[in-house]
């Protein structure tokens, strides 16, 4: 099955398929007619190379209306020292976020993995313009997290947000995990390539140093 032959966005493209939560980077090269003629992606080794790929031509259907060959989609993984694959690490990973209007409020759905188990997060509130969306998100994360923590864990949200620093959006998130006895201050950044992507990415880079630990 080949491209269709309608005229895309190539860098538009390419930034999409990075949104993809393993998709680290995306080249795209078209061919003669304008169409894909190869895809190569830069990936991380927290899924299979096909399930990635099928997370490749939904996207790329869903998104762009744009069919592709999978043989014409190259996978490279990524592993601990950038040039090679390696099993999956006990970290956890994004899945998912899905936003859906209830009324005058918001129901967020993130679902998190760690090889092959899945964790789901619900949060729901009113979204204004001071952010609240993000808090949302940040919560569902932090849901999706408790079900994976041991009983006697839990995480309250202090903040999140989307700030600037030089030419580039970061998602700031700061966390308190309390245990008996004892609480935790942990922060977390994510680089901006998409909001609600971002703000989870954050709110794991916290978590996921203090399971490192």
């Amino acid at each position: 099955m080949n491209i269709t032959n309608e005229k895309f966005d190539r860098e538009a493209v390419e930034q999409g398929l990075c949104s993809i939560a393993e998709v680290e980077a995306a080249r795209i090269v078209s061919g003669r007619d304008g169409t894909i003629a190869e895809l190569h992606i830069i990936a991380l080794p927290d899924k299979g190379p096909k399930q990635i790929v099928r997370d490749i031509e939904s996207t790329l259907m869903a998104k762009y209306g744009l069919a592709i060959d999978h043989k014409k989609i190259s996978i490279a993984q990524l592993g601990g020292n950038g040039t090679s694959f390696k099993k999956p690490s006990k970290r956890l990973r994004i899945n998912s976020v899905r936003i859906e209007d209830v009324g005058l409020e918001a129901k967020v759905v993130v679902e998190l993995f760690q090889g092959d188990n899945r964790f789901f997060g619900e949060g729901k509130g009113i979204v204004s313009r001071s952010g609240g969306s993000l808090r949302l998100i940040a919560g569902a994360t932090l849901a999706a997290v408790e079900k994976w923590a041991q009983p006697t864990t839990r995480f309250l949200l202090e903040d999140a947000q989307i700030i600037n620093m030089g030419r580039a959006e970061m998602a700031v998130a700061h966390i308190t995990m309390i245990t008996t006895g004892d609480e935790v201050g942990l922060c977390g950044v994510a680089i901006v390539k998409n909001n609600n992507n971002a703000i989870v990415k954050a709110v794991l880079a916290a978590i996921n140093r203090r399971i490192g630990i």
